[in-house]
């Protein structure tokens, strides 16, 4: 699938790398931060995602002003097979993205091509062993990789396919290394060395700010012994664009920091007029029947174009008569949709004044390290939990106990199945007899031309053979010719 827009103003691309820790109150958090922080990524490991136990799969949370991009396709979202543990939000209306399944397929990584003024990828990991049983197959990629941790199944992939553009890395990756941590013990480097050869292999830049990072690490835990660095953002070397401004974020209730930063172009761009977005139509209020009166109408006056267009076979002109018909039409007859930006229904400024007095809390025990600051700081988040639990339920409970016979149709939607695109991933075998799989709109219009008008098959020409005497009188006889 891909996600077409019009880009961010001015090319800068906000982003935002978090581990939640799979607790349901950082994953909301995070995804309210990401909203009111004008984020246009947001990369989660260890997402919250329930179990679907009506249907045995897993839930994956949505937001009002975000796209959900799974690591593994699916058509159903709220039954995916395999639990994530990386799993990316892409802000609506800002970004041109599409994830890369063919190249990778694996729940705990995730590749996605963001369309900028140069082309990139984002690369969400969280390495961890692969996981078998449970619920969860062993992880493997579409190139069948079976490595056992992600950090190597990505080497591998690299190896086997290296991408063609930047890449920007960033997650969890459970590591420890003098690189990123000048206090990691030699006892636990020797598990990074690969690692740190194969991002020095691609020039890749430590993003990383060592003032920020050293000031308590970034896995909030009070049993630690020193700072413990693994989440971690790296990339390789880009041509327009620049990463910078890395920095912690307020606090979202995870033993992990939530981490932001910058992608920025390198030169600033110079405001051009965009062309105009096409408002979707709110296909639920149309007025059919004058549509059709006023469609039929528009017909008669375009009909010897239509005619003529036929009769020449320009394909082209009738499709943009048909189009201009059909537009002209439905503008006077079917409303736009109203496209807004909102946040979770439920969130409310009693909750944006807990967090603040949450991260206040947790900033004060990471400086000064007390039994007394640190009580504090869970009391506060036991708080802030409870009352994000709390908003979430009371919200629910109200809006059923005055809800009307037309207000089930409401619940209904909230509670259905989120289709995360019209057309799914589509595996097809192209007109070299090859199996691919189609993922963005425009491999999928390949796959639907291949597969509906498949190329005509080839027939070799009968050898010329001179007809001699003999065989022109057989045949003859056979046909009853004297």
């Amino acid at each position: 699938m891909t996600y077409s827009t019009t880009g961010p103003a001015q090319g800068y691309i906000s982003v935002i790398q978090h581990n939640a820790g799979k607790r349901d109150v950082a994953h909301h958090t995070a995804l309210q931060l990401a909203f009111e922080q004008g984020a246009d990524i947001l990369l989660l490991q260890e997402p919250y995602c329930p179990r679907n136990h009506s249907q045995g799969g897993f839930i994956g949370l949505t937001h009002p002003a975000f796209h959900l991009l799974l690591p593994q396709p699916t058509n159903d979202p709220s039954n995916i097979a395999i639990r994530p543990r990386a799993l990316a939000y892409i802000r609506k209306n800002r970004l041109s993205v599409t994830p890369c399944y063919e190249a990778c397929n694996d729940p705990d990584l995730q590749i996605i091509k963001v369309f900028g003024i140069e082309p990139f990828y984002i690369i969400n990991i969280y390495n961890e062993k692969a996981r078998e049983g449970g619920g969860a197959t062993t992880t493997t990629t579409t190139t069948g990789l079976t490595a056992s941790y992600t950090v190597k199944r990505l080497q591998d992939l690299y190896s086997i396919a290296p991408l063609e553009f930047p890449a920007v890395l960033a997650g969890d990756f459970n590591l420890h290394h003098t690189w990123w941590n000048p206090q990691a013990q030699p006892s636990r480097v020797n598990k990074a060395r690969e690692l740190v050869g194969w991002l020095d292999s691609l020039q890749a830049t430590l993003l990383n700010d060592p003032l920020v990072t050293l000031e308590g690490g970034t896995l909030l835990r009070g049993n630690l012994k020193q700072e413990s660095i693994i989440d971690l953002t790296f990339y390789t070397p880009f041509r327009r664009y620049t990463l910078n401004n890395w920095r912690y974020l307020p606090y979202t209730g995870s033993d992990h920091e939530a981490i932001g930063f910058t992608i920025a172009p390198i030169t600033p761009l110079t405001p051009t007029p965009s062309s105009p977005q096409i408002t979707p139509y709110n296909l639920a209020k149309a007025d059919w029947e004058l549509f059709r009166a006023r469609l039929i109408g528009a017909r008669e006056g375009a009909i010897e174009d239509i005619q003529w267009a036929i009769d020449f076979e320009d394909l082209d002109s009738l499709a943009t008569i048909l189009e201009s018909l059909i537009t002209r039409a439905a503008s006077t007859t079917i409303p736009k949709l109203r496209v807004s930006e909102r946040s979770k229904p439920w969130w409310n400024p009693d909750l944006k004044a807990l967090r603040k007095a949450l991260n206040t809390a947790l900033r004060r025990y990471k400086k000064g390290r007390t039994r007394a600051q640190e009580d504090h700081w869970k009391q506060q988040r036991n708080a802030y939990f409870y009352a994000v639990r709390a908003a979430k339920a009371s919200y629910w409970e109200t809006f059923l106990q005055g809800a009307t016979s037309r207000d089930a149709f409401t619940a209904y939607s909230y509670t259905k199945p989120q289709t995360l695109t019209l057309i799914p991933s589509i595996r097809y075998s192209n007109r070299e007899g090859a199996e691919v799989i189609a993922n963005t709109f425009e491999d999928k219009c390949s796959a639907f031309l291949t597969t509906l008008f498949p190329s005509p098959p080839t027939t070799n020409p009968s050898p010329n053979i001179p007809a001699t005497a003999t065989v022109i009188r057989d045949s003859s006889s056979s046909r009853g010719i004297p």
